[in-house]
């Protein structure tokens, strides 16, 4: 979803390149030489080089984690604030929710609205959907936790989905740039920094992009098992809401299947 935001900012010229520095909107961050050097792009495609520990690992090692730390955080600005860098920005690829965040702060930053007033205005309202979506703040007008905390039903994920399918369209109105959509998945001479599951899908724009075989799906995978699943070559969507995650979700075999399509799994 925030990926999307990003995009409508972009087209609307709220923000005006994926080449600036994250500190071109966030001038507090300046005071942390951390941040010097890091791009929106860098926290795109989730290559900010900074500091992130992951809830993998048992029970006591998630309790300590910054996935922890930033979920129940009361003040994120202040975690974000005192941050570490440890990598070159641009060099080196971890999942991690910290960069996600960011950007939804640049959102804010650059819009002068919330990343919910925002998304509505421009996405929400324009597609047909039929329930309120909530976004979970760290604090009573404070910043949203863009990493874990979209709410939305089952249908209404659907249409994200259908919106993408349609390459930005709805109703025959183009509602996200059709260059932005493309942009989303296909990662083009981009060597992949992932490759996970049985179909070596890469993060690119927080979408995973299957590599294997027949190529053009593409989903959007949450930590505790919530995906949406786009295949534009059977015109299928396919949503999931689950309580755990887990890998190699067969969904192109679902899609190909439905459409009647052969299908196989990789050998090896």
């Amino acid at each position: 979803m925030i990926s999307i935001a990003i995009g409508q900012a972009l087209a609307d010229h709220s923000i005006k390149s994926l080449d600036d520095k994250v500190t071109q909107y966030i001038p507090e961050l300046r005071s942390n030489p951390a941040f010097a050097q890091i791009t929106l792009k860098n926290l795109l495609d989730m290559k900010s080089g900074l500091e992130f520990q992951d809830a993998l690992g048992g029970i006591v090692k998630a309790f300590f984690s910054d996935e922890a730390k930033y979920y129940y955080t009361d003040d994120m600005k202040a975690q974000l604030m005192k941050v570490k860098l440890v990598n070159k920005p641009g060099t080196v690829w971890v999942y991690k929710s910290i960069d996600p965040i960011l950007l939804g702060w640049v959102l804010k930053k650059a819009t002068s609205k919330s990343v919910a007033q925002y998304f509505e205005a421009t996405v929400w309202k324009r597609i047909g959907t039929q329930y309120n979506a909530t976004w979970g703040l760290d604090q009573v007008n404070g910043l949203t936790n863009t990493a874990s905390r979209f709410q939305v039903t089952a249908i209404d994920f659907a249409k994200i989905g259908r919106l993408y399918l349609n390459k930005g369209k709805y109703h025959g109105k183009q509602i996200v740039p059709e260059d932005w959509v493309n942009q989303s998945f296909n990662i083009g001479a981009e060597k992949p920094a992932s490759a996970k599951g049985w179909q070596k899908s890469a993060h690119h724009y927080f979408w995973w992009i299957p590599q294997e075989g027949d190529k053009g799906d593409y989903a959007a995978e949450g930590m505790l098992g919530q995906r949406l699943y786009i295949d534009p070559k059977t015109n299928t969507i396919i949503v999931q809401f689950a309580d755990h995650g887990a890998g190699n979700y067969p969904y192109r075999k679902i899609s190909r299947y439905l459409s009647g399509f052969p299908f196989s799994y990789p050998k090896g």
